[in-house]
Formats: structure tokens, sequence, C-alpha cells
């Protein structure tokens, strides 16, 4: 990934890192609390040669104990030196334990031999580090060669005694805290690239370039007007706002697309999966058309989850099934919204063969005869991925329009979208992303237009006819 995308998943996920990197710390502080503090006593032994005269004895003699040195600090943790310290301090141990807690080193180039005790208690860490150097120098006497006087030629001297140590060497809280508010960050920011990595949710335009080479034609940002009671026609609600230019632009795209096509201008609009926010798109669409004087019919033909009749406050017990199943023209069904507005043939009863009507002889009569009395049919069909209905459909349309919406669909799925409707040949007019929040949106009508659509938002409410809406999730 880049550095930017990067930067951008710092800042979406940048909760959960924060509340990791305080979890790091809380629980560095809690071992720090817990834990048994332990402490280090040391001493030091020296070896030295008796009975040196010469520089040469010295010299060789300076050789002689720094190789002893080596044997007589493993020599020190074990039963020879350990057994006697726990019997003079009355240890309630054996002397491979003690062991574990006595590390032996020395210095280079030196015949010293520096004993290491560790304890949960400050003074017994003291109290064993000086018995086992006093025990070591014992276990010299005994073990080191004599010279022909019968005397030692290794002398062993306590040259430093162990003291009480002041501080514990373990858990350092400093460090260990460090360590936690570090380790709970570096987890926070891997789980959240881990995140995105796995996250094949379409969110931007560039998710949707890494699953199909069809261009995004629309970026619908997300509005109130969308999830709230009030009209879903944001063309007529918010006419100034971000929303309803976008779906202006999206009817200059379309005109540009339908240039060169066949002369039917019938356009579905649909979605991969539901909650995307399809049939608020079609209504916008038809709307937008609408406004430049276009003939236009918005068909709801979702014949799953029919919504554009309840959005739209209209009737909605008869329309396009009625039709098809023969029991009433299609003048007879539609219903005009008004002057500027598209008309609108809702779907009246949800029949138990929708696939059947979709792909029907009667579904293509309906068609045909809606483009000769209009310039542009939109038709809100059902989403592709769990049904069939609107593959089937889509052959009678000029081209389809694919709503993505924003944080909603899998990559996979939008690709699988897309599939079914090449497998039927229908031309994808583009993608429109909706619902796009903050930089993911084009943001470049907030100049413009920014001034006035508090205000617009406040007097459209006095001129509307009183129609009502609810949310738009089909």
């Amino acid at each position: 990934m880049e550095l930017r995308v990067y930067w951008n998943v710092l800042k979406k996920y940048w909760v959960s890192i924060l509340l990791l990197t305080i979890f790091g710390g809380l629980a560095a502080g809690a071992y720090v609390f817990l834990a048994t503090p332990v402490y280090t006593a040391k001493s030091i032994v020296f070896l030295s040669m008796s009975g040196s005269n010469s520089v040469g004895d010295l010299y060789t003699g300076t050789n002689y104990t720094a190789a002893a040195a080596r044997s007589y600090a493993q020599i020190a943790t074990t039963p020879k030196v350990l057994s006697p310290v726990i019997e003079d301090l009355d240890l309630d141990t054996t002397a491979e334990v003690l062991a574990t807690h006595v590390t032996t080193t020395i210095p280079a180039n030196t015949s010293l031999i520096q004993i290491s005790v560790t304890n949960s208690d400050a003074d017994r860490s003291r109290e064993i580090a000086q018995s086992i150097a006093e025990s070591l120098v014992d276990t010299v006497r005994s073990l080191s060669p004599v010279d022909l006087n019968e005397k030692s030629t290794i002398t062993a001297t306590v040259v430093t005694p162990a003291t009480t140590p002041t501080s514990q060497t373990s858990p350092k809280v400093a460090l260990t805290l460090a360590l936690g508010v570090i380790a709970g960050l570096v987890f926070g920011v891997a789980l959240a690239i881990l995140r995105k990595t796995l996250d094949v949710t379409i969110r931007s335009e560039e998710d949707v370039k890494n699953v199909t080479d069809h261009s995004v034609i629309a970026t619908i940002p997300f509005d109130s007007t969308f999830t709230s009671t009030r009209d879903p026609l944001i063309m007529r609600s918010s006419p100034t706002s971000i929303a309803a230019e976008q779906f202006r632009r999206l009817r200059t795209n379309l005109q540009f697309l339908a240039i060169g096509s066949n002369k039917r201008r019938v356009f579905l609009v649909t979605s991969s999966i539901s909650g995307e926010g399809k049939s608020t798109v079609a209504i916008n669409i038809a709307a937008a058309l609408a406004e430049i004087g276009d003939r236009v019919l918005l068909v709801d033909a979702d014949m799953r989850r029919p919504s554009v009749a309840r959005y739209l406050n209209l009737e909605g017990s008869v329309g396009l099934t009625t039709v098809l199943l023969g029991k009433a023209s299609l003048r007879e069904v539609i219903q005009p919204l008004g002057p500027g507005a598209p008309d609108v043939l809702p779907l009246g009863s949800v029949p138990p063969n929708p696939a059947e009507l979709s792909g029907s002889r009667a579904m293509w009569n309906l068609i045909e005869q809606a483009t000769k009395e209009y310039d542009t049919v939109i038709i809100d069909s059902a989403p592709l991925v769990p049904v069939t209905d609107t593959a089937i459909l889509s052959a009678f349309s000029s081209g389809a329009i694919v709503v993505a919406a924003n944080g909603k669909v899998p990559g996979p799925q939008l690709q699988d979208a897309l599939d079914s409707l090449d497998k039927v040949n229908t031309p994808v007019m583009g993608i429109v992303m909706n619902m796009m929040r903050g930089r993911h949106h084009n943001s470049s009508y907030y100049y413009y237009y920014g001034t006035n659509t508090r205000h617009e938002s406040k007097t459209s409410k006095t001129r509307r006819s009183g129609r009502s809406g609810r949310r738009v999730s089909s």
C-alpha cells in the first residue's frame, strides 16, 4: 500500500489504535502491580596465586588463576558450594532450585568471579550472595592444588561483600510500561492494516477500479434526507444540495452515454445487494431528467420488495403487475407527480412468479409502449446477486446503472452483479457510488452551494406538496 493509504488507515481506525495502546499500557501496569518484585545482590571473589615471587611467576600465576576462575565459576552453582549455604541459612529449597537463582560472570582478562543472586526479599538475596561467596572461598581452599609446603596454590578472597539492593531489578516499572504502550500501539496499527487488507468492501472509486473497468459516473454523498421521513426526492426537497448536483451530473453523463446507442432510452437501475439505496437513486435520476423537460416514466419493477410507491406516498395496490396480467391499461395505472416531475408506475401486487413476469412478452410490450409515450424510462429493479429477475429484465433495457453504496457491498459481490449483466449482454452504463461520506465523495460543490443549502432545506418545506417518503434502503 502507498503511504497515503497507510495514513488513511490510521485516520480511519485511530480510535481502535488508541484504545489498544491504552490497553497495552494498562496491561503492563497490571503486570507491574501483580508481579512479585525481584532483587539482585552481588558479591565478588578474587583468585590469586600463592607463593609468586618473580615477575615470571606472577605472569604465569595470573594466566593460571584466570583459567582457574572459569572452572570455579561453574563450581559456584553446584551442590558442593550451595549445600553448605542452604544448611547455614536454613533455606527451604534444594541446591538444584537455588542454582536457578544464581549466576556467575567473569570480567574479561581478570581472575574475578562475580556472583549474582536473585530473590523476592532484598535482605535474603544479600545473605545468600554473601554466603555463596564465603562457601566458594572454602571450596577453592579444599580443591586447590598444594605446593611442596602443603599450601594451596590458589587463594580465594571475598573482595566485594554483598550488600542489600535498594531497588528491584524486575519488573522495571518505567521500561515495562513503555513496552506495554509500544506493544499496544504496534498491535493496533498492525490490526488496522490487517483489517484494511482483508476488507473488500467498496468504499471509494479506487475500490471500484480494483473490481471492474466500468467507470464511476456519479458519486452521491450521504444526505440525511435519504434516511429521514421527509421527501426522498432530493431534487425537490434540496435542489441546490451537493447530492442534487451529483444527480444532475449523472443526468448529463447518461445523455452522453446514450449518444450512438439505439433510440430506446430505457435505463435499468439496480444494485448488487439490498440496502444500497437503488430506489432513491432511480427516483432522483427520473426527477433530474424530468427537470430539463424530458417526459420520464419511473417504473417500479422490483417484484420482491417494491418501495417506490411507499417512498413517494402513492397508491401502490395497482400498477405494473396489474397491466402485465391484463387487468388494466398502462395509462390507467400511471400516477403523475406533477409538472416538471416524472410519471410513476408502481409495482402493484407482489407476484408469486417474478422471474416469469420479468421475462414475459407482456413486459416487452409494456416497455415498448412506454418508450413510444416517454422520452426516457427508468426501471427500478431488484438486486442482482440474490435473484435472477433483474438479469432477465435487463434484456429489455438500453443499459444498466449499478448502484454501489459506500461500505455496503463487498467487491466480489459487485463483480458477481456485473458478471450477471455481461452474461445476458446488457451494457453497463456505469457505477453510481452512493451514500459517500467525507473524503470519499466529490466535494467540488461545497464552495458554490454551501451557503444556500441550509436556507433551501428550510424554505423548501413550505413549497412541498405534502408527500412524505421513508428511509431508502432497498
